[in-house]
């Protein structure tokens, strides 16, 4: 099935419509203004940022190397790919933890000016961030705010975000392929932490994954941005070259989700991603009781919290 796709959205329909309800939906002109013909191509990222090195990743997220731009999209990008190769995957991530790592912070200052936030999202009350003032996904961490870069042929597996988090995915240059499975899925699509890969399947692990049923399946195009709501399994596969700009948050609307995630055992990693945003708020020790403390005070009257974006 097709999703939905709206055009001047206003922001209180989308809250009402789609975030709350968590439904997703593609918006199809919250690009215009960004010159994706001249600042969002192949040719423009190889001549801007051609020598940063950029994190590359597998199918999921495990990442597989360090290299520059320029030699990562001479290597991939306008080729004939098989289909049966997996092919490395840019995820070039702004800051999300503090660790010492090539972030893509300094490149996302100097492509500011080349983007504005999509009209549709809330500009306040942002819980992750926890920003309840305005929150200009610009100039404030994000968490897995970056850049996505593939090739024809590439691949993210089956997953549900994190964090009980919601996402929007700007779609630039390019075409991907979505697969969407509603949150009620869950129970045929995983098995003790593992995910099945729907192209390739293990019946014995996944016995009862036939009968999982797709919701949504579309294919995303330049211009068109969607949201990716908490709980909902996705699988992206690129159908030409590709170049996305995407970000998870937790608005203050839809905050039952992250508390519930809280509740349940997470990794090392996510761990230190809450802390990196909450930590300057609440401390170390993030909790749904020290969120919900935090969420009782008067969300206008607390200073928003922008993790100061690293120069290192």
């Amino acid at each position: 099935m097709d999703i939905e796709r709206v055009s001047a959205i206003s922001p209180e329909r989308f809250e009402r419509d789609y975030l709350r309800v968590n439904h997703p939906v593609v918006v199809t002109d919250a690009l215009a203004g960004w010159d994706l013909a001249g600042r969002w191509t192949p040719g423009y990222l190889r001549q801007e940022f051609g020598d940063e090195r950029v994190q590359v990743y597998n199918n999921y997220f495990d990442l597989q190397s360090m290299r520059p731009l320029g030699e990562y999209l001479d290597e991939y990008f306008g080729k004939d790919t098989n289909d049966a190769t997996e092919l490395p995957y840019v995820r070039w991530y702004t800051k999300l933890r503090d660790v010492r790592f090539l972030w893509a912070d300094k490149a996302f200052k100097r492509f500011a000016g080349n983007w504005t936030p999509p009209y549709f999202l809330p500009t306040s009350d942002y819980v992750l961030p926890f920003s309840p003032g305005r929150a200009d996904p610009r100039h404030v961490h994000f968490p897995a705010k970056g850049l996505f870069i593939s090739p024809k042929g590439g691949r993210t597996g089956l997953h549900v975000d994190p964090w009980g988090s919601d996402a929007v995915l700007c779609q630039l240059f390019g075409d991907k392929h979505w697969t969407l499975y509603h949150p009620d899925e869950a129970r045929y699509l995983r098995n003790d932490g593992v995910v099945v890969d729907p192209d390739r399947p293990d019946h014995d692990r996944f016995p009862e994954f036939r009968k999982a049923r797709v919701t949504y399946d579309f294919v995303l195009r330049p211009g068109e941005t969607v949201l990716v709501p908490h709980g909902w399994y996705h699988a992206v596969k690129t159908l030409t070259d590709s170049i996305s700009l995407t970000w998870n948050f937790v608005h203050r609307s839809t905050s039952a989700a992250l508390l519930a995630w809280l509740r349940q055992p997470m990794s090392e990693i996510d761990q230190s991603v809450l802390r990196f945003f909450f930590g300057p708020v609440v401390g170390d020790d993030v909790t749904p009781a020290a969120i919900e403390a935090l969420l009782a005070r008067a969300p206008r009257q607390v200073e928003p919290h922008a993790a100061a974006i690293a120069d290192e």
